[in-house]
């Protein structure tokens, strides 16, 4: 909370002035045009992640996302525990083909309600994207799904987790591919196989990784990212 308040002086400088921060600016500043931008986009870069801390990350930009609670736990991995919704960490991307794999281990979750909670929920977002881009994956209790048609029913909750996407810029396509309880990310899901998965437009450089808990904890073992031809 704080205030925020403009005028414009007898000398003709507008002051804007807040409970943090005094602007002033004349109007001549205020109607010139800025320069064009020349630097070129964000692309994505090869980040291999391996949470082993003990005080900070590998790379730098991971930031935390609605609060949760999250240390490095001194196993090599790192922590997150949600009493909610949608707790983790998520971190900028770029623009460009790649291919990313997340690795989990020891996902843990809270007794289940009347509905099933979200558990894991990891993928990839665009957010300046046309309808805001979204490419997750749903670790649940009964089933992992990316919200389709075809989801993979689980007899018992997985404790470990592999997802790789796959995301070609040129076509707009994306294949995702998951391995359970110790596997490799080998099977791939039904609809990424058959249907195929496209974005409507190509990603941009506000893509970002989230890895996110609901109810539950997980420790994040592995994150891979390396970009790849067009």
């Amino acid at each position: 909370r704080g205030y925020l308040s403009a005028c414009q002086g007898l000398d003709g400088l507008i002051h804007i002035i807040s409970s943090r921060n005094h602007y002033a600016f004349n109007v001549k500043w205020l109607k010139t045009l800025p320069p064009a931008l020349v630097d070129e986009p964000r692309k994505v870069k090869p980040i291999v992640e391996t949470f082993t801390g003990p005080t900070d990350f590998d790379n730098p930009g991971w930031l935390d996302y609605k609060g949760p609670i999250a240390h490095f736990n001194g196993k090599g991995q790192y922590t997150i525990k949600s009493g909610s919704h949608y707790n983790g960490i998520n971190r900028h991307v770029g623009t460009g083909s790649f291919e990313a794999v997340f690795e989990l281990k020891n996902i843990r979750y809270n007794p289940p309600g009347p509905k099933i909670s979200e558990g894991v929920t990891l993928g990839l977002r665009d957010p300046l994207a046309e309808g805001g881009e979204t490419m997750f994956v749903w670790i649940k209790q009964n089933m992992i799904t990316l919200r389709d048609p075809h989801p993979v029913t689980l007899e018992q909750p997985p404790k470990s987790a592999k997802i790789k996407f796959v995301y070609e810029d040129t076509t707009r396509r994306w294949r995702v591919f998951y391995g359970l309880n110790g596997a490799e990310p080998t099977n791939e899901f039904k609809r990424s196989q058959i249907d195929g998965i496209y974005f409507g437009e190509s990603t941009s450089e506000s893509i970002g990784a989230y890895v996110l808990m609901s109810n539950g904890s997980v420790d994040l073992d592995h994150f891979e990212i390396v970009p790849s031809p067009r």
